[in-house]
């Protein structure tokens, strides 16, 4: 269904580009026809040349390597998702704005050719200038080679000894599936994803956000719900969230802790404090607060 609609809307900018360069009028259709020319050439070369990931990846050896390698899949599907709500919301606001100017033109009394010449390919060209605006912003965060290179350099910053990177590498590598948590909003948005291994559990935020945690160096675990509302323009927003910090060894009594993450989902904090469970037993402490 997402081919049909890309391919559905590149055939669509061709014939508004062909359609508005033979229409005789002002040249404000010339530059519309260009605008959506280009835009179907632009989506023609996507089409074929897909979101590819882990090329800077693929031939390295070593266990960061590896790690990175094995994300690539997981993002390019992830980014691509992203980038296809994008369009969607660039075609409708495109569409929208061609509407509303051909109501305005309808308004004020004019003919369907002078609207044709006029309010429907200006609409185009501010619709499409907002739609660029909005692809550009988003484009530029959905690049899995990007993710990729923030993952690689937020775990150095975790982890700045190269030897501890590949042991946490390769522990996670050596994990399997099973130890492995996805957490989806609106059934396909994934935002987290997490592998609790045998001694590092690591979660990844979907923009290249990592939380490393060192089991072997924990002394207890403290949940929480979250829960509160915001007003936005009269408007009130209910939200909850479940926090999960860790808190490592230390000589005094640590009031705040030193790791940490945030679930939106229950069953994900919950998931995952079950794998925590299975590795470490009743070892660690694990307090609700």
């Amino acid at each position: 269904m997402k081919k049909v609609f890309d391919v559905v809307v590149t055939l669509g900018a061709l014939a508004v580009g062909i359609g508005f360069f033979v229409l005789d009028g002002a040249p404000i259709l010339k530059i519309v026809a260009v605008c959506n020319l280009l835009i179907f050439l632009f989506r023609l070369i996507a089409m074929f040349k897909g979101n590819k990931a882990g090329k800077q990846v693929s031939g390295r050896t070593d266990s960061v390597g590896r790690l990175l390698a094995s994300h690539s899949e997981r993002l390019a599907d992830w980014c691509d998702y992203r980038l296809h709500k994008t369009r969607i919301t660039a075609y409708l606001t495109a569409l929208g704005v061609t509407a509303l100017l051909t109501v305005i033109g309808f308004g004020a009394g004019l003919t369907f050719p002078e609207i044709l010449r006029l309010h429907i390919p200006l609409g185009l060209l501010m619709g499409e200038g907002f739609a660029l605006l909005l692809w550009a912003a988003q484009s530029g965060q959905s690049k899995p080679a990007k993710i990729l290179k923030r993952i690689e350099k937020n775990i150095r910053k975790e982890i700045p000894d190269a030897a501890e990177q590949e042991a946490f590498a390769k522990d996670l590598l050596e994990a399997g599936k099973e130890w492995e948590i996805t957490e989806e909003l609106k059934g396909s948005d994934p935002s987290l994803y997490g592998v609790v291994g045998s001694r590092y559990w690591a979660v990844f935020a979907e923009f290249g956000g990592v939380t490393i945690v060192d089991a072997a160096r924990l002394a207890r675990i403290e949940t929480e719900k979250v829960a509160g509302s915001v007003r936005v323009n009269k408007v009130r927003t209910y939200y909850q969230s479940y926090h999960i910090r860790f808190f490592y060894q230390s000589a005094e009594v640590k009031k705040y802790f030193d790791k940490a993450v945030c679930f939106n989902l229950e069953e994900t904090a919950g998931h995952f404090m079950a794998l925590i469970g299975k590795r470490v037993g009743d070892s660690i402490p694990v307090t609700a607060k």
